[in-house]
């Protein structure tokens, strides 16, 4: 093929937040013959970082994101908006007309196709060689990235590793999960974590502690459903140690600090999706706020309450749990906007996480906070289950790195625990430190466990019913939903990705 993808960006340097942003690149085709200068290669290059964004960010109408989608069938959130993308996947109802499915594949491609060029035509650029073998790093990792996504999506799914005219047009079948895990995702992280890359960034870029960081979570997913290859666990143990042991990262003393978008890029945050406020605004904050609650800039935003936790699982927090606490993970009450007046939210509690003050009081609702995708707690409770998985019982750095999450939301240090007791702690915690960061779906699948939220245990996948069930309607999980169905629309214009996945 002769005609590839130039995705052309345009690139904003934040002062304030030392970030980077690009706009979605749209519709530019030339000839390799493009790929000639080094600032070339930053275009292109910075064109995979742009796709990134494309999951976390409005799709279709309103109080919708391709986000939802890996929340909202966990059990533990809820919609209250009515749009039926989010309907569906809170009652488990969803099918291959999913818009929120077809986001995830369409933005991944894209991301690839963005990545492939990079890879394929890079090389050949005269530049530094220094910084031409961080650029294709930085390719690997993110192509790493879209393509675990979608493996833990949508299992088999198509192979592509060349550029191509039309990213979302290639007619190729499926590959099968281990082949991409084994091919492309395992492959290209180790050749990044050898690309040069210094060991931290904070302008929102890959770093070579952000690779281990993903190198441990893939093999710590390898290990589980639905490839069951334990020999990863010690993969794990060791990338997540190696990241704990360089002593680069800690957690923030605070969960203020966590929230707080200055520290994006840094402190625990080891890699996040860059937003910026006024260009392309982060929009959970507006997406988590009660509806028609006059607390912030637009007197209660009209597109909230798309995701809110679920009774019980906000209840299964220990009174004790700072994260429970008001203004931390979540809250109840809040200031009217401009005024000194405590608004309490009548139907129960919402999501405080990324929650942007400043950006509500003083910049119209704007924001750029950066959303998280590897943090330094992640690494420090992957460690632990990866470890205890491989060497049969917990050792002393697994226990002082799940206690250091526990610490800080003020709960008592475990000790003395079998096998099975602290694996169960440390899925416990994930559950409840990780919530409504799109972690808690893709550990349910692999270790085919769920949170059961009112005994305060972990409890088995299959067959497990949501807590907000009642004796009319039934929300249970079944083998159906341990994938998402290839989107109907790909499949009609590709007959090659036939069959789709069971159930679907």
């Amino acid at each position: 093929m002769k005609k590839v993808i130039l995705f052309i960006l345009f690139t904003l340097t934040l002062s304030s937040c030392d970030k980077f942003l690009e706009a979605e690149p749209e519709n530019f085709f030339t000839t390799e013959n493009y790929y000639t200068k080094p600032e070339h290669a930053e275009s292109a290059l910075n064109a995979v970082y742009a796709f990134t964004r494309s999951f976390y960010i409005p799709s279709g109408s309103t109080s919708q994101a391709a986000y939802l989608m890996l929340e909202l069938p966990t059990g533990q959130a809820r919609r209250v908006s009515a749009p039926i993308n989010n309907q569906v996947f809170t009652d488990l109802t969803y099918d291959a007309q999913s818009y929120y499915a077809l986001v995830w594949w369409k933005y991944a491609y894209k991301g690839i196709a963005a990545a492939n060029v990079v890879l394929k035509y890079v090389p050949g650029i005269t530049m530094n060689e220094q910084r031409k073998k961080q650029i294709l790093g930085e390719a690997r990792f993110l192509r790493a990235w879209y393509y675990f996504n979608l493996v833990r999506i949508f299992g088999d799914v198509v192979k592509i590793t060349e550029p191509t005219p039309d990213a979302t047009n290639v007619y190729f079948g499926r590959s099968s999960l281990k082949s991409i895990y084994e091919e492309i995702i395992v492959p290209d992280l180790t050749a990044a974590e050898l690309s040069g890359l210094p060991e931290t960034d904070q302008t929102g870029r890959v770093s070579t502690l952000a690779i281990k960081s993903l190198l441990a979570k893939v093999y710590l997913t390898m290990a589980g459903f639905p490839l069951n290859q334990n020999d990863k666990y010690s993969l794990a143990k060791q990338k997540a140690g190696e990241v704990i042991s360089s002593g680069k990262y800690s957690l923030f003393a605070t969960y203020e600090q966590l929230r707080n978008p200055s520290n994006d890029n840094k402190g625990e945050n080891i890699f996040m999706v860059q937003f910026a406020s006024g260009i392309e605004d982060f929009i959970l904050n507006k997406f988590m706020v009660p509806r028609n609650v006059a607390i912030t800039v637009d007197r209660g935003a009209q597109n909230g309450d798309s995701l809110r936790p679920d009774d019980a699982f906000y209840a299964s927090f220990s009174s004790q749990d700072l994260r429970k606490k008001d203004n931390q993970f979540f809250y109840t009450s809040y200031l009217e906007y401009k005024s000194t007046r405590i608004l309490t939210f009548a139907d129960g509690p919402r999501i405080f996480k990324f929650f942007d003050e400043n950006a509500e009081k003083n910049n119209a609702g704007r924001s750029g906070k950066a959303f998280p995708l590897i943090r330094y707690a992640d690494v420090l409770l992957t460690y632990a289950e990866a470890q205890t998985k491989a060497d049969g019982a917990p050792n002393a750095l697994s226990y002082t790195s799940i206690n250091l999450v526990k610490q800080r939301a003020q709960l008592s240090s475990i000790s003395n625990q079998n096998a099975t007791q602290f694996i169960d702690e440390v899925l416990i915690e994930r559950n409840k430190e990780l919530c409504f960061e799109n972690q808690t779906w893709f550990d349910m699948v692999r270790t085919r466990k769920v949170y059961d939220v009112k005994a305060n245990r972990m409890a088995d996948f299959i067959g497990y019913t949501f807590p907000y069930s009642n004796s009319t309607f039934t929300v249970k999980l079944t083998d159906k939903n341990l994938f998402f169905p290839v989107p109907s629309s790909e499949i009609d214009a590709n007959p090659l990705l036939k069959p789709n996945n069971a159930g679907y």
